[in-house]
C-alpha cells in the first residue's frame, strides 16, 4: 500500500497524506468508476460539515450564533471550494466543527474535548503537514491547559489517547519517513530552523 500522497504545494519533502485517496476511491467504486463521483462526495461532505457547524453552534450558544455560523461558513468562498474541488486540504475545513466543539469541551473541563482536539490535529498533519504544522503549537496548547488542570488516572489516560490519536492519521507518513532516510523530518526541521 501507498504511505504518502503527492508533493503537498509542489514543495520538496512536503507530502499530503495517502488517507484522502483511500478516500476518495470509496465514492469512485459506489458510483461504478463514475468519474464525477469525486464531485458528489465533496458536495454531501461539505454539506454535512454545514449542517455540523450548525448543531454545534446551536448547542453551544444559540440559534442565532447557529445561523449566522453556517451563513459565514456555508457561503465562504474556501467552504464552496471545498464542494467542489478535491484537493487534500479540504477534509480540514469539514472538520473544523469538530475542532470547535473540541475547544469548547475543553474549555467546560469535559475529557472529550481533547480527544476531539486531538484526531482534527492528527487528521490536518495527515491531509495537508504545512497546515497541520500551523495549528500544532495552538494544539500543544490545549493539551497542555488540558494536563495542567489536575492530574488524575482518567486523566493520563485521556492523554495518552490524545497522543495515540494524533499520531495514527500521520502514521503512514511517519513510515514512509522511517524507510527513506527522514526526508520529511528533514525538510520540516530545516523549514523550522531557516523561517
Amino acid at each position: 500500500p501507498l504511505l504518502i500522497g503527492t508533493p503537498a504545494g509542489g514543495l520538496q519533502g512536503y507530502f499530503h497524506g495517502v488517507i484522502w485517496y483511500y478516500l476518495l476511491a470509496v465514492p469512485l467504486i459506489l458510483s461504478g468508476g463514475n468519474p464525477i463521483s469525486g464531485q458528489w462526495f465533496m458536495a454531501i461532505m461539505s454539506t454535512i460539515s454545514v449542517l455540523a457547524a450548525f448543531f454545534i453552534l446551536k448547542k453551544t450558544m444559540n440559534i442565532y450564533a447557529a445561523v449566522l455560523g453556517i451563513l459565514l461558513f456555508g457561503f465562504g468562498d474556501y467552504s464552496v471550494a471545498t464542494a467542489k474541488f478535491t484537493w487534500n486540504s479540504y477534509p480540514i475545513v469539514w472538520l473544523a466543527p469538530i475542532f470547535f466543539l473540541g475547544i469548547f469541551l475543553i474549555s467546560r473541563r469535559v475529557y472529550l474535548g481533547i480527544l476531539l482536539v486531538s484526531l482534527v490535529e492528527g487528521l490536518s498533519l495527515h491531509f495537508d503537514l504545512m497546515l497541520g504544522l500551523t495549528t500544532l503549537p495552538a494544539y500543544i496548547g490545549m493539551l497542555g491547559y488540558f494536563i495542567a488542570k489536575g492530574g488524575s488516572v482518567k486523566k493520563i489516560k485521556y492523554t495518552l489517547v490524545s497522543l495515540l490519536l494524533i499520531a495514527l492519521p500521520f502514521l503512514p507518513s511517519i513510515l514512509f519517513d522511517l524507510r527513506h532516510d527522514f526526508i520529511i523530518s528533514k525538510v520540516v526541521i530545516s523549514t523550522m530552523m531557516n523561517g
